[in-house]
């Protein structure tokens, strides 16, 4: 199934690398995607468009990190699917970031069917090979 119709991923890392790459990735999967270098400037990009339809975050960022924006994000939006990536992950940050109502966990690195599987889980898309 693809997103032109339904609306946008927006991804948010303050690494422009990570962003740029995760964007062409998600693009070979016919993705829309929309880029934020923080998590201010994503946090007004859910407050000012309709279109998205998840967030892929990551969780370490300065100032706002991917935990606030999944909090604020929780009180504007709660039925937002939000996606959190880290490369510092454990159990208990796990537990944390699923009981605050993140849909899915990443720990980098990850391949990139494991990214498209926690989209489509987020999203409730059937994960098939067909």
């Amino acid at each position: 199934m693809s997103m032109t119709s339904r609306g946008a991923i927006l991804v948010v890392d303050d690494e422009k690398e990570i962003c740029t790459l995760l964007e062409r990735a998600l693009a070979r999967f016919s993705y829309q995607v929309i880029t934020a270098a923080s998590g201010e400037q994503a946090l007004d990009i859910i407050k000012s468009n309709d279109n998205i339809h998840l967030v892929l975050s990551d969780i370490r960022m300065p100032k706002t990190t991917g935990i606030d924006l999944l909090r604020e994000t929780r009180k504007i939006k709660p039925e937002l699917p939000i996606v959190l990536m880290t490369g510092y992950g454990g159990v208990d940050q796990y537990f944390e970031v699923m009981n605050m109502g993140a849909s899915e966990y990443l720990t980098k690195p990850f391949k990139i069917y494991d990214l498209i599987r926690a989209i489509k889980t987020a999203l409730k898309v059937p994960c098939s090979t067909s």
